[in-house]
């Protein structure tokens, strides 16, 4: 006997199997529905903003002598590898850099294409920009920007930092990280030729004002903030040049000979030129200045200009007038073999290291130092970057020379309050360094300053055999990346 559900049940499932489509395809349809969309301006908006990132400030306005933080002795085009991004790390945040409310809003990393660049040595009379790169068309992540708000924005050139600075991490995090020597580029520091991939960051502090901005719509519910203000990035490192102008190459001796002053005939024959007291411990991602100085006590301010009292200052500067604590360095100037693992030699420069600088002279580059200053108080100069210039001294009599041996010539170089030239003293290799000490008193006298070229020409050795150099402090210049879009 087979049981059947009564006429109304059967119904009522036919019933129920033919709606259960249709409620199926309602509640997908719910589920799927658009957000809803918003106005230009709001948050929520689909967008895109773009950037125009300049490294360096470099400005047609300079001095021959720089004094307090004026920018130098013109402008540098830098060669392709000191100028080449390969893509940015942009911060945003609210309020002051120095609150401890203050957190990362929006962190991302975009890649960079080139667009053009400007030749390297490039004066000042072209106002080219030094590069220009783009990363092409980026679409932000709805919500992730309110473009009714005013934000501050640090960037980060050529390193990812958006997983070191997460959404929310504390803005005193990004302020007060610092970097070891090592990472400030990619490539051997003993072979300055093969490096690369600068680490660079902002300069001055920008502020992006999204309300301020009249955005263009571009395709179907996205907005367009062009932001035409630069944001001004620069090189963590400095660079060490050495000018070979009033020489001539002597290939029998490989080495630049020079002349000896008065009617002797002699010649100085420069083989070797090594930067020493690289210093070699951190240097902060930020760019910190010590406003007036009022005994040792360092306080700071952040990302703006070098000023006749404001004056830039490295993690350890205010323990260097302490003779008993020594900052680290890859080269100390009192280790003679540790000095000359970092000699460039004359004959052997790489072509790379090479290059006719903005004054028409062939430089060398021999070093690229971590920013390194002194308190004014320091009467140690020996914790100061400098430079030691190697050469054999050759006496004339008649037609004949002759090798009167090894010299070495070292003096400390300087950014603040530096005169033009200066007298290197003689140094024989039985010797150190043991009169390096006493100072002009004024605030980095001594010192070496990021995205600074130190470069140091041999202007004569007179027949005292004391050598005149000239100091010139160029500005790395900028160069602008066109439109940013992110």
């Amino acid at each position: 006997m087979t049981c059947k559900p009564p006429r109304a049940i059967a119904a009522l499932w036919l019933s129920v199997a033919l709606l259960l489509p249709v409620l199926s395809s309602c509640y997908s349809y719910d589920e799927e529905l658009p957000a809803e969309s918003v106005g230009s301006g709001a948050v929520g908006t689909d967008g895109y903003i773009n950037l125009t990132i300049s490294v360096s400030n470099g400005t047609a306005y300079t001095r021959a002598l720089p004094l307090g933080g004026e920018n130098g002795d013109g402008r540098e085009a830098g060669l392709e590898r000191e100028n080449s991004v390969s893509g940015i790390t942009l911060i945003l945040y609210k309020g002051a850099l120095t609150s401890s409310e203050s957190k990362v809003d929006f962190v991302a990393y975009y890649p960079t294409t080139l667009t053009s660049r400007d030749d390297p040595g490039t004066p000042y009379a072209d106002k080219a920009d030094e590069a220009s790169y783009t990363t092409g068309n980026q679409r932000l992540d709805r919500g992730s920007i309110d473009f009714s708000a005013t934000y501050h924005a640090i960037v980060i050139a050529n390193r990812d930092m958006s997983a070191t600075f997460p959404k929310g991490t504390p803005i005193s995090s990004v302020r007060d990280h610092q970097f070891s020597y090592s990472q400030l580029f990619d490539g051997s520091a003993t072979s300055p030729s093969t490096c690369g991939n600068f680490l660079m960051t902002s300069e001055n502090d920008a502020v992006i004002d999204f309300s301020s901005i009249t955005p263009t719509r571009i395709g179907d519910n996205a907005d367009l903030y062009s932001i035409s203000d630069a944001i001004r990035i620069e090189r963590l490192a400095a660079r060490i040049d050495f000018c070979t102008a009033n020489a001539t190459w002597d290939a029998t001796r490989s080495g630049y000979a020079y002349t000896v002053g008065g009617s002797t005939g002699d010649l100085f024959v420069v083989t070797k030129v090594t930067p020493f007291n690289i210093y070699n411990e951190t240097e902060y991602l930020l760019k910190r200045l010590q406003d007036t100085w009022t005994g040792t006590t360092i306080t700071t301010t952040y990302l703006t200009d070098e000023t006749t009292d404001s004056y830039v200052v490295d993690p350890k500067t205010s323990q260097k007038d302490n003779v008993l604590t020594i900052p680290q360095y890859l080269c100390p100037l009192a280790s003679l073999s540790t000095l000359h693992s970092y000699e460039q030699t004359m004959g052997t420069i790489a072509p790379e290291a090479k290059f006719t600088d903005a004054d028409g002279n062939l430089s060398i580059i021999v070093g690229y130092p971590m920013e390194n200053t002194l308190m004014p108080t320091s009467h140690l100069k020996k914790y100061a970057t400098g430079l030691a210039i190697t050469g054999h001294y050759y006496s004339k009599s008649g037609s004949t020379y002759t090798d009167q041996g090894e010299r070495i010539y070292y003096g400390y170089l300087r950014h603040q309050g530096e005169s033009t030239t200066a007298t290197y003293k003689a140094w024989k290799q039985d010797q150190l360094a043991d009169d390096a000490i006493g100072s002009d008193g004024t605030p980095m006298n001594f010192g070496i300053v990021r995205n600074n070229i130190y470069r140091v020409s041999i202007e004569g050795i007179n027949s005292e055999s004391n050598m005149t150099i000239k100091i010139k402090v160029k500005k790395w210049d900028k160069f602008t990346h066109s439109m940013i879009y992110m």
